[in-house]
């Protein structure tokens, strides 16, 4: 699991989001690909982010993208 997860509400339609924090030039292991892979796989989101304002940013852009 990463750092953050919940649901996200998107006119009526729950999604899944999971938030994971990493600080400087840190990266994702391995197996935080995997997870990062299988939450997308089922339509959810999944951020890394390094300040809040890149993953307010992301979320945003999910949310416009599945009002279309």
């Amino acid at each position: 699991m990463s750092d953050l997860y919940g649901l996200l509400n998107v006119n009526g339609s729950l999604h899944h989001i999971e938030i994971e924090i990493k600080t400087g030039n840190a990266v994702l292991s391995k197996d935080q690909k995997i997870w990062k892979n299988f939450i997308e796989s089922f339509n959810g989101l999944y951020i890394v982010g390094r300040d809040v304002s890149e993953i307010e940013q992301e979320i945003a852009f999910y949310i416009r993208m599945k009002e279309v």
